[in-house]
Parts: structure tokens; C-alpha cells; sequence
């Protein structure tokens, strides 16, 4: 079973016309085979590889030069393969898909005549052999049919080694061929349906990816030699009935299939049937090559078209034209037999015509004379600039005040751009800085040195406006621990303030809270901040330097001697400037270091209150003891005198009477501060200096002539 194909390829000069057209033998192959893979190259060569006889799948190639009538061995294909589909490209190279060799092959190989090598490709999305592969006018492969896959059209791009998927089959195909034609469109010729050979005629239109139906085949087959002739018709050689290896009937009849007319002629037949086997065209003549007619062969046929050499046609050179012009392509014909009728793959018949594509497309003309005989020109290709397609930055939105860049970047067209901005920001793509302070859309126009149509953009850059940020605030000043109340005053013009950050000035953590309070604990001066956020992100911060004032407290401490009913009170306070004294019975003072005398016996609590400058005073409270109001002071009074008493700066002791021979004093903790003799019998004035003394109670000690200790107190300030 096998592929049936014929690889198209445009690079004929002169036509040949079928007249008295006779088979011949030429040098055979060295390995019979059948299934295989021929293509001719533009070199002159025809490339044979791969196959089958009744045991063996081959990977060989040979390689026939028609000019020496001699064959040589080419590079092995990697694996072994038959009944694959295959084609050569507009690259020069040749391209093998799939085939059989105990399963289905999805691999696809490309062969590089100058190096003699073969290089792996994206293999086909759906494995398949009995398949038929011819390259159409853009240079895309197109796969048809198969067994695993008769209705499908699998589409190989060999510039970027990509798969793509066409229009299926109206009737589903294997072993049928593939010829692209002058017209540009595909012709999918007999076949095996899976039961028997069908006559059907199946025409593909690449440009629209579209099918119709050409006149059938005269007769039902497949596995035949299929061939674009010289003469720009279509040759359909042997082939067989049946859908078994190497069982027949075989056939030796040619049809020739004129594309330009859809009918179909009788050719001259080959000399044996032979199926399973390929043709090609070199040099002006048809080569069937291979086969079996119930016996694999290496036979070489060839057929001359009868000699229309003398006809030429030059055309316009392939040219580059912008998207929305027009074209002018001629062809002027030379030799044969005037005169001469136009065909040209747009369906166009005269000699020359105005074209307009707007993809870069392929043309072609047949020339034909008065005795039929054809030329077919080289292709011409128009190569359309694309529309010019401009990409312009994101829209966005940004805070007044802020900055953003915008750009743009065109493709297709020439490639030579000129860039237009309103406002005028500047030339070229960019990225350009923009501060708009209101919404405002940037249009960027393009064109190119084409004259193609401008391509316009635009970019909407939103402003959204920032808040103005405002802060009040209760109780400012005052002592401290102080509670400051503050509340936001902010606007914005559009939308809302969202989030606030508070900054107290104090060192503390910042606040989120729209209207805090803040009790600063020291005394000083704060700076306050508030930083405001809108819903669309936008901040403003207002700053009141020293905004609020926290007054220091004054400390309150005091220290009392208790002497009897009388307390003296000593103020050691700092910072205060004025003294309140609450004595515990219902009396009260404002001097500085009062002296106060209880009536009575109990505990009695003390406070003592001193504000500082600011008004911000401190309380401290202490409990008094008074006991022995009422009770007689053994004392020494009748014998001694202190003046004054309490005192700040010295003592005057007098003894009045003689008698008291030894005079001490001690400090609460009972030491010796002080101590003189007296003469006996004498009265004596004594000053004691105790300005180096501590504020506090002292106790003066007395010894009399007959031993009689006495004691009394002395306070000092």
C-alpha cells in the first residue's frame, strides 16, 4: 500500500505540448521497490528513498542524473519508511511525512541536497501513511488524507516548523495524489475510499481554504504516478485497483488532466501496467520510476513532451508594495507560434494586469500559443507591507502632582514610523515623562513611508486629586499628663479620605484613627503630623510645629519636728511657687515654712500643695502625731534658757542660777554633737553655732551639783 503524492515545484522555462510522445527505458534502479518517495530538485536530480517489497522496508535513496542516465546512492533516511507522504519546498529542501513501517509514522524528515543529510521536524499531529503531501503558493506543505487520517488535512509551515489544521476532505482518502497547479489551487486525484478505487476529483483552494469538485478521473485507481507536466497539465500513469500490496489488476493508461479547462485527455500508455509507483519530471520529459506489476521492479521510464522549447515568457520581477496600492505584472512571451492567450492564477487573461493584495501573494501566468503549446512563468511575489498595527501604553491613573511615562510601538507598514503625539509630548515611541495636573488622553498617530492609512491610539492618564489635609485639636496645653483630643478637618475634591497616620511628635507609635486622643506624659513642646490617604491612593501631610504644650508638674515634699502640741513644718519642695497647707483639723496655710499648734491629742494628716509658674501643682500628704497636750514637761527651763527656738543659724544657751555644772546635745540618733563644763556657782551665756546643722530636732542634756539630769528640746530650721 503506499502514498500517493507529487511534490510541485514552479522552475520551467519552455513548455512542451503532447505530440507523438513515446515511453522509453532508462538506466534502472539498483534495489527494486515499491511505496516510495521521488522528488526531481531544480539541480536536475530526481531523489528516490524509501519503499517496500514483499519483506522489507527500505531507508535507502538513490539518486538519478537524467543527463548521464546514471544513479547513485544518497544519504539513508533515519528510519525505515514506505507509503509516506512528501514534497519539495520553496526552501529547495525535500520533506518526508509520515508512512509505515509496522505502525503508523507521525515523524517528519528534511533533506538537504547540498549536504546529503537529513534533519528531524516537528513530527505530524496525527500519524499517518498512504498520505500525500504537495506545497502550495504561500510555501506551506499541505498533508492530505491517509490511512488513520482520509478526511484530514494536517498543514505544515517549514518556516517556523509549526502544524496547523485546513478543511477536511469531502471523501475521505488514501493512496490518491496531490498536484498544485498553476492556478495555485490543489488537486486531489482517485484513490483508495477503504473498499475500492474511486474516480473522484477533489480540488482545495488554499487562499480560502475552501473545496469543489473537478471533472473524475476517466478511470478508478490508485497508487499511480502523478505528475505536473511541462505543459502545465496533470499526468495520471498505471496504478492499480486494488487496496492489497502488490495485487492488481495494474494499469498502463495515461490521463491528462487540464486544469485550465477541467477535461480530461487520453495519453500515450505505458509499455507495461505497473503500480505502486511514483513519477517525476526533469529535463522536459515524465519519469515513472519503479513499482510492481506483481513483481517488484527497478524499471526507469521516461516519456519526452514533444518539443515546444522555442516558447519563453519573461515576466515582472517579484516586487514590495505598501498595503492599498496597486501592481503592475506583465508577461511577454517570445518564440512558438503566435499568438498567444493569458492565464493568470488570479484568473486574469491578458497580458498584463493591475493587482491590489493586501497579504503578500504569489502569481503565476501560462502562456499558450496557437498549436497549444504552454509555458508557465516563474512565480512572482508581492510582498504587501501589513497594516500598520500601534500598541499604545495602559491607561492609568496617577496623584496631582505626580509623574508617569507613556508610549507606543507601532509594527507592520514599511517599518519607517513617524510618531505624532497631541499635546505634543515629544517624537519617536517614547516612553515619555508626562505631569498632567487634570485628566487628560494623549493621542499618538502613526505613519509610515508608505502613505499607509495612519494608525491612531490613544492614552487616558486619570489625575485624582489630593487631599487637603487640615487638623484641629481640644486641650492644647496644660499640665501634664496631658489628653490632647484632635480631629481631622481634611477635604478632597472627589472621592474620599480613606486612612489618616497621626504622628504625635512624642516618639510614640502612629495612629490610624481619624479622631484620636493622646495623653502626652512629659513636659515639652510637640510637633504634630497627619498624613491623609484618599481611595485612589493619594496622600497629603500637614504639619503644626509645637502644637501642643505640656507644662511640667512641680514635686511637693516637706519634712515637720513635732515639739509637743507644736509641729514645725519645713517646705522641700521644687519649682513651686506658692504653698497651700491643709494642717488635718480644719486649719489651713500659705506660708512658706508655717509652724502650727495642735489642741489636741490624735493623728492628724498633713498636705502640703506647691504649684509651679504653669499653675500645675503637686499633693503630698503625710500623718502627724501629737500626744501630751495637757501633760507637764519635766523640762529645765527653771534653770536654763534657749533663745531663740527653734533657730537657723546658732543657739544662745543661759543659765540663770548656779547649779548646772555640764551641758550636752545630742541628734535624734542619740550622738554627740555638742558638750561644755560649766564652773560651778557661776551664771554663764553660752552661743552654740549650729548653721552647719541639719534642719530637725536636738536635745539638750543638763547634770546639776547634786547629779540631776534634765533634758530639753531645741529645733532647728
Amino acid at each position: 500500500m503506499k502514498t500517493k503524492l507529487l511534490s510541485v515545484f514552479f522552475y520551467f522555462i519552455a513548455l512542451t505540448s503532447i505530440c507523438n510522445a513515446q515511453w522509453t527505458l532508462q538506466a534502472p534502479m539498483v534495489a527494486a521497490r515499491g511505496q516510495h518517495g521521488a522528488v526531481t530538485h531544480p539541480n536536475g536530480n530526481i531523489y528516490v528513498w524509501g519503499g517496500f517489497t514483499n519483506s522489507t522496508t527500505f531507508s535507502s535513496m538513490e539518486i538519478y542524473n537524467q543527463a548521464t542516465n546514471t544513479w547513485s546512492a544518497g544519504a539513508p533516511i533515519p528510519l525505515p519508511t514506505r507509503g509516506m507522504a512528501f514534497a519539495l519546498g520553496q526552501d529547495n529542501m525535500i520533506y518526508s511525512f509520515g508512512g509505515y513501517d509496522g505502525g503508523w509514522l507521525s515523524f517528519v524528515y528534511k533533506y538537504d541536497v547540498t549536504t546529503n543529510t537529513w534533519t528531524s521536524m516537528t513530527p505530524m499531529p496525527i500519524p499517518s501513511w498512504e498520505c500525500t503531501a504537495s506545497t502550495g503558493p504561500n510555501g506551506s506543505i499541505y498533508v492530505f488524507g491517509g490511512e488513520n487520517a482520509m478526511s484530514n488535512l494536517q498543514i505544515f509551515d517549514p518556516v517556523n516548523n509549526t502544524w496547523s489544521v485546513g478543511a477536511s476532505l469531502p471523501v475521505a482518502v488514501r493512496m490518491h495524489s496531490a498536484i498544485t497547479a498553476p492556478n495555485g489551487k490543489i488537486y486531489i486525484m482517485g484513490g483508495f475510499d477503504g473498499s475500492t478505487a474511486v474516480t473522484n476529483n477533489q480540488i482545495y483552494d488554499p487562499v480560502l481554504n475552501a473545496w469543489s469538485a473537478g471533472a473524475p478521473l476517466p478511470t478508478a485507481r490508485n497508487q499511480f504516478g502523478a505528475v505536473l507536466g511541462p505543459d502545465g497539465k496533470i499526468y495520471i500513469i498505471g496504478g492499480k485497483n486494488s487496496g492489497t500490496n502488490n495485487v492488481g489488476p495494474f494499469y498502463n493508461n495515461v490521463d491528462v488532466y487540464d486544469p485550465n479547462t477541467d477535461t480530461w485527455a487520453t495519453g500515450t500508455a505505458l509499455p507495461v501496467a505497473i503500480g505502486e509507483t511514483e513519477a517525476a519530471v526533469v529535463n522536459g520529459g515524465i519519469h515513472l520510476i519503479a513499482g510492481t506489476s506483481g513483481t517488484y521492479l527497478t524499471s526507469n521510464y521516461r516519456m519526452e513532451i514533444a518539443a515546444c522549447t522555442s516558447l519563453v515568457v519573461t515576466t515582472t520581477p517579484s516586487t514590495a508594495i505598501c498595503i492599498g496600492q496597486n501592481t503592475s505584472l506583465t508577461a511577454i512571451p517570445s518564440g512558438g507560434s503566435p499568438s498567444y492567450t493569458y492565464l493568470w492564477s488570479n484568473g486574469s487573461s491578458s497580458s498584463s494586469i493591475n493587482v491590489n493584495p493586501t497579504t503578500t501573494t504569489t502569481y503565476y501566468v501560462t502562456v499558450t500559443d496557437s498549436i497549444n503549446c504552454t509555458v508557465l512563468s516563474q512565480p512572482i511575489i508581492i510582498s504587501v507591507s501589513p497594516p500598520i498595527t500601534l500598541t499604545a501604553s495602559s491607561n492609568t491613573a496617577i496623584c496631582n502632582g505626580a509623574s508617569v511615562q507613556v508610549s507606543a510601538q507601532a509594527t507592520g507598514g514599511d517599518g519607517n514610523f513617524t510618531y505624532t503625539w497631541a499635546p505634543n509630548i515629544g517624537s519617536g515611541p517614547g516612553p515619555h515623562t508626562v505631569t498632567p495636573t487634570t485628566t487628560t488622553t494623549y493621542v499618538v498617530t502613526v505613519s509610515d513611508g508608505c502613505g499607509t492609512p495612519a494608525s491612531p491610539d490613544t492614552i487616558t492618564i486619570t489625575v485624582n486629586p489630593l487631599p487637603d489635609v487640615a487638623f484641629g485639636g481640644t486641650n492644647l496645653s496644660g499640665c501634664t499628663p496631658l489628653i490632647t483630643c484632635f480631629t481631622d478637618q481634611t477635604t478632597v475634591s472627589s472621592g474620599s479620605v480613606t486612612q489618616w497616620s497621626w504622628n504625635f511628635g512624642d516618639a510614640s507609635p502612629v495612629s490610624n484613627v481619624q479622631n484620636p486622643c493622646h495623653t502626652y506624659t512629659a513636659a515639652s513642646q510637640y510637633t504634630v503630623t497627619l498624613t491623609a490617604t484618599t481611595n485612589a491612593g493619594c496622600s497629603q501631610t500637614s504639619t503644626q510645629t509645637n502644637y501642643v504644650d505640656a507644662h511640667p508638674v512641680s514635686h511637693a515634699a516637706f519634712t515637720f519636728t513635732t515639739v509637743g502640741p507644736t509641729v514645725y513644718f519645713f517646705d522641700n519642695s521644687t519649682s513651686g511657687v506658692s504653698w497651700d497647707w491643709n494642717f488635718g483639723d480644719l486649719t489651713t496655710s500659705t506660708l512658706t515654712d508655717p509652724v502650727h499648734v495642735y489642741t489636741g491629742n490624735g493623728q492628724f494628716t498633713v498636705c502640703h500643695i506647691a504649684p509651679n509658674i504653669y499653675g500645675c501643682s503637686d499633693t503630698v500628704c503625710s500623718v502627724v502625731t501629737i500626744t501630751g497636750v495637757g501633760i507637764e514637761e519635766n523640762s529645765a527651763a527653771e534653770t536654763m534658757h534657749i533663745f531663740p527656738n527653734p533657730a537657723r543659724e546658732k543657739f544662745e544657751i543661759r543659765n540663770p542660777k548656779s547649779g548646772i555644772k555640764l551641758i550636752e546635745i545630742y541628734d535624734v540618733a542619740e550622738r554627740q554633737l555638742y558638750s561644755q563644763q560649766l564652773k560651778a556657782g557661776s551664771q554663764q551665756q553660752i552661743a552654740v553655732d549650729v548653721s552647719g546643722w541639719k534642719s530637725g530636732i536636738y536635745f539638750v542634756k543638763t547634770l546639776d551639783t547634786d547629779n540631776n539630769q534634765r533634758t530639753m528640746k531645741l529645733i532647728k530650721l
